[in-house]
């Protein structure tokens, strides 16, 4: 067999036949035979993940059950995760946030009603990297019905907001 058969031969089984022998064989970073109808996930269980997808799920459940991906890395993807809840308050629970860096940082929390009026304020000097940082507000802090922005901004300028609703019954 002259020399040049062998390249081609050993090319050919490199390039063609080796998808078909489990060589070079990818696995998709989402698959959807991962994802629970229902997730089961808790959403208060908030331990920041970075999927394999490039986005932030609250905890490795969610990152596998909700989102399906097959790899994630600890904390989040971006500077910063938030999650606060329950979305809707009442004069009976409280608003509870918490927070996910990076990298080490302080922060500046502010909460606005729709109208721009300052309901509350808090200056962070020190938030640890990964490790979720938690505030509790007391629905008293929330003085009437209507939408609330909670507006996080680091130290380095990053910010995030999230809204949540304040109802009477």
């Amino acid at each position: 067999m002259p020399k040049s058969y062998k390249y081609f031969t050993i090319f050919f089984i490199i390039h063609f036949l080796s998808p078909f022998m489990g060589f070079g064989q990818t696995y998709p970073c989402v698959n959807p035979a991962y994802v629970t109808p229902t997730c089961g996930c808790d959403k208060r269980d908030f331990y920041p993940v970075c999927g394999c997808d490039n986005k932030t799920y609250n905890n490795n459940c969610s990152a596998t059950n909700c989102g399906g991906v097959s790899t994630y890395t600890d904390g989040p993807c971006g500077e910063m995760a938030m999650v606060l809840y329950p979305s809707i308050i009442n004069a009976d629970n409280d608003l509870n946030i918490k927070i996910s860096v990076k990298k080490s940082t302080g922060a500046s929390i502010y909460v606005f009603d729709i109208y721009g009026q300052l309901h509350y304020f808090r200056l962070i000097n020190y938030i640890d990297q990964y490790t979720p940082y938690p505030i509790q507000l007391q629905a008293s802090l929330f003085d009437r019905q209507t939408i609330y922005y909670v507006f996080i901004r680091l130290t380095d300028g990053f910010y995030q907001y999230k809204k949540f609703e304040k109802i009477e019954y």
